[in-house]
């Protein structure tokens, strides 16, 4: 007899039995059994009845087997597939870069159209990559005052980075450069 565990999509709710599930939705077994077999909706809400080891991702809906789901990616009946979570780490992730720097992302977008997407110093567009793909221009700031300058791609970020953001530097740097 398999063991099967039943899920309000949208609440991310997990219930053990159907009896359960009636009593929270006020419907009886035989109402929540039609809505399970039929995949219909429930008054907007998708039901899903789960079983054994299979679990659901709540972003994407897809039934997937435990072993496709490292135990990291669980908690406390929430799943999120490998795809799911990408996406959510990354936007996450993006989130958290623009906030460091005191802007907004619609801030970084109109940033990265005012450059047309390139970056600020040698005008190309970005080649690193990082888990994610191909990363996304770094924002450049002062580290006297905190004011973002623009968008650089990683290897003009490191240059100034490694020259302190000190003039003097660079310009001995491109004496070098231009003495050679």
């Amino acid at each position: 007899m398999s063991k099967a565990s039943y899920i309000i999509f949208e609440t991310q709710e997990v219930f053990d039995s159907r009896e359960d599930l009636a009593k929270e939705l006020g419907v009886s077994k035989a109402s929540i059994d039609g809505y399970l077999y039929t995949n219909r909706l429930w008054n907007g809400l998708h039901l899903f009845s789960v079983h054994d080891n299979n679990l659901i991702c709540l972003e994407c809906r897809t039934i997937l087997n435990d072993s496709n789901w490292p135990v990291y990616y669980q908690r406390d009946n929430y799943h999120l597939c490998r795809g799911c979570k990408n996406k959510r780490a990354k936007i996450k992730a993006r989130e958290f870069n623009v906030k460091r720097y005191g802007i907004t992302l619609e801030d970084y977008d109109n940033l990265l159209e005012k450059q047309n997407g390139l970056c600020a110093i040698c005008h190309k567009e970005e080649a690193g990559t990082n888990q994610y793909g191909v990363r996304k221009l770094s924002i450049d700031h002062s580290h006297e005052n905190g004011n973002v300058r623009g968008l650089l791609c990683g290897k003009c970020n490191h240059l100034l980075g490694l020259a302190n953001d000190n003039i003097e530097i660079l310009k001995e740097a491109i004496n070098y450069l231009g003495s050679a």
